[in-house]
């Protein structure tokens, strides 16, 4: 998901602007027709900042941006996105020896690392340009390489003695890296041969000093001998040279010289020691020739091995722009055959618009014929209703009779039921008016009774006619209660049926 910010700073702004209104506006320019929208979000990436996030971002396609204050135009910048990614550092750094000095004190490595895993290297959208940085552990400055887009590079001449830091970053089209790798560490346990010092030089002008002092000890020893046979023990035939680089003229004269001494007795030690020294300069001239040549070799050996990274680097640029190339095949196919969709989706509409038509035109009879058959319905359906309206009315009209004649059965009944309701009330009247009689006369009696049982003194106590009294005025309350509630009850039924006849009435 790709997504980017701009930033501006307000120190640059002239003072009459500053409390003005901050606008930025961008426009897409993939279109023919320019249109700027205003920036979508103000505060994700904080003040004084515009984000777009990943729907408002498009790689492959150029911006432009302006900024207003107080709707005057303070500054404007066109870019692509892929110009201003900075990528992440490289990840999976690794080291392997490449080879060893003779004398084991130095040391080519090879640092390989994986690009990272946010940048889209395999499609091509980043190609990253990758810069290595070493230095030894307790050092502070750090050794830079030049910039390269391969993931191997090989690093020359490190100490086997020593400890070394090693880390990569990257960078994309524009001139800003990003930060850093993780720090890889190089240790080689101290396995060359010479602990920590430079390589061990022959002492050249010793050897040398020795080596007159023993040819004079033997040129005396000659010089006092004078005998042949020392001299060609000492002085043996010179063979012919097979080391490069002597005169053989020169040699063909030593020679004849070596065979006059034989011949003379005296011994010219002069021109010896100059012939002699002479030799001396030529075997040290070679030496220095064989130092030389071991050096371009050393060289040789390490512009090869140069040009073999570079050969890897070159192939594995060569692979990526084959799969940027394939990428951009990739897309150009997926845009023709997106045409050659259009095409077929136009002609498509075309074949639906013409079917629309057809449709439309079919759907406008059936909608004719619908609106004819719908009419023709509403007039059979308004001849139904009135039929319909007219036999309700004639079975209303027919109920009504029904009900009116059901009505005057009902008050006749009703009639019927308040005469026998007031016959009712009459003989309870009659029946409450003998049983208060009644009562009257029972009352009498016991009060008789009780006057001859107080005159006679064998009676029974006053306490058992007093309970009798008692008991029988609660069986006459009793009575009265249930025949006043029987009333009522009769009351109610009557204002039921009062109500009911009075609604059947309003009906």
């Amino acid at each position: 998901m790709e997504t980017f910010s701009c930033y501006w700073y307000t120190d640059d702004f002239p003072r009459e602007l500053e409390s003005g209104k901050i606008q930025l506006l961008y426009s897409i320019r993939s279109s023919e027709v320019e249109e700027w929208k205003d920036c979508p979000d103000y505060t994700t990436s904080g003040e004084n900042s515009c984000y777009f996030n990943a729907s408002f971002t498009s790689i492959w396609v150029p911006y432009s941006v302006r900024l207003y204050i107080a709707d005057q135009l303070c500054d404007e910048k066109e870019f692509r996105v892929e110009d201003i990614v900075i990528p992440d550092p490289p990840v999976g750094l690794n080291w392997t020896v490449l080879n060893t000095s003779p004398s084991g004190v130095y040391t080519d490595v090879q640092v390989t690392w994986k690009p990272p895993p946010s940048a889209d290297v395999q499609n091509g959208w980043i190609i990253p340009f990758y810069q290595l940085q070493y230095k030894d552990v307790n050092a502070t400055k750090w050794h830079e390489l030049d910039p390269k887009r391969a993931t191997e590079v090989p690093v020359y001449s490190l100490k086997t003695c020593q400890d070394y830091e090693i880390r990569v970053r990257a960078k994309g089209t524009p001139e800003v890296y990003g930060e850093f790798s993780d720090v890889l560490y190089v240790s080689f346990d101290s396995k060359g041969l010479v602990p920590c010092e430079e390589e061990f030089q022959i002492p050249w002008p010793l050897v040398m000093a020795f080596g007159i002092l023993g040819l004079m000890v033997m040129l005396s020893l000659v010089f006092f001998s004078k005998q042949q046979k020392l001299k060609i023990l000492i002085f043996p035939p010179v063979p012919v040279p097979k080391i490069k680089g002597i005169d053989p003229d020169l040699l063909k004269q030593i020679v004849k010289q070596s065979c006059n001494m034989k011949k003379s007795s005296a011994v010219n030690l002069d021109k010896l020691l100059e012939d002699f020294s002479h030799i001396e300069m030529k075997i040290s001239e070679l030496h220095g020739k064989n130092h030389l040549l071991n050096l371009e070799l050393d060289k040789t050996n390490k512009l090869l091995t140069m040009s073999q990274s570079r050969e890897e680097m070159a192939k594995q640029d060569c692979a990526t722009f084959q799969n940027v190339i394939k990428g951009l095949q990739q897309t150009i196919e997926d845009q023709y055959n997106l045409r050659d969709e259009n095409e077929h989706l136009k002609n498509t509409i075309q074949i639906l618009e013409e079917k629309l038509k057809t449709h439309e035109k079919e759907h406008e009879n059936m909608v004719d014929k619908l609106i004819i058959e719908i009419k023709s319905k509403e007039k059979e359906h308004n001849h139904e209703q009135n039929k319909l309206h007219s036999n309700m009315n004639k079975q209303l009209e027919s109920k009504m009779e029904e009900h009116k004649k059901l009505m005057e059965k009902k008050d006749l009944e009703i009639l019927e039921l308040t005469k026998q309701l007031k016959a009712q009330e009459k003989e309870k009247q009659n029946e409450i008016i003998k049983l208060q009689i009644e009562c009257n006369t029972k009352l009498e009696r016991l009060q008789t009774k009780t006057l001859k049982v107080q005159a006679n003194p064998t009676g029974l106590p006053q306490n058992i006619y007093r309970k009798k009294l008692q008991h029988l005025q609660e069986e006459k309350n009793k009575e009265i209660e249930f025949l006043r509630n029987t009333i009522k009850g009769l009351e109610e039924k009557l204002d039921k049926r009062k109500h009911c006849y009075f609604k059947l009435q309003q009906f």
